[in-house]
């Protein structure tokens, strides 16, 4: 159903504020039409939800957070993952894919 169902439109928003001397960006898209997304539920445009702004709106934050934490790596790739990676740059050749992996 989903296939033969109308496109999805949607928007994409980037909220930018400066605060501080610093700058904070988030982005989101807000869905105006779910069309094959209403029909076909495996798929999402988007986990944030932001709320509609007009260019250069102001706005008063509710609350501001100073937390701490850690960077973390980047998760390993697996062999499949590299492979796919590599063809996709295309980097090597089926033949010689295996050899550039013993390299790496």
């Amino acid at each position: 159903m989903a296939t033969i169902s109308k496109d999805a439109i949607g928007s994409e928003t980037i909220i930018t504020v400066s605060m501080g001397g610093e700058e904070f960006q988030c982005k989101g898209i807000i869905v105006e039409q779910m069309n094959w997304l209403e029909v076909f539920h495996y798929e999402k445009w988007s986990e944030t939800v932001l709320p509609k702004f007009t260019e250069n709106q102001t706005f008063k934050p509710s609350k501001l957070e100073m937390t701490q934490g850690e960077t973390t790596p980047p998760k390993h790739l697996t062999e499949a993952d590299l492979i796919s990676l590599m063809d996709k740059n295309g980097i090597g050749t089926d033949a010689t894919i295996h050899e550039h992996i013993k390299h790496v």
